[in-house]
């Protein structure tokens, strides 16, 4: 599931309307969680703003599809699988650490039980 292209252009959207960068993303990022949800109710998803689950999912996938996988040692934590941070290793982000949910759905999101 890559929703990518469609969260930029309501990004850029809101960002045409006026509103702040950062908050446009953000609002793109929990209106595509919504859309998710619309889709695939029988899966769970997760958006900016929503509480870890417990017990945390073992995995999920991004907005673009990379998959994050829940990091024993860290309730919470997830780290990027070797097989998107190969893919990934040209970017701008730092995708070799782990990141903390709430984190990762502020950036990445959303984010889909794998």
């Amino acid at each position: 599931m890559n929703d990518a292209q469609e969260w930029g252009r309501l990004a850029l959207d809101l960002c045409r309307d006026g509103v702040d960068p950062h908050e446009a993303e953000r609002a793109a990022r929990i209106t595509m969680t919504y859309r998710r949800r619309e889709r695939d109710p029988e899966r769970r998803h997760w958006g900016p703003g929503d509480a870890l689950p417990d017990p945390p999912p073992a995995a999920g996938t991004d907005l673009d599809g990379a998959r994050w996988e829940h990091q024993v040692a860290g309730h919470g934590m997830y780290r990027m699988s070797a097989k998107d941070r190969r893919k990934h290793r040209r970017s701008s982000g730092d995708f070799e650490g782990v990141r903390p949910w709430f984190y990762l759905l502020d950036s990445e999101g959303p984010i889909t039980e794998a």
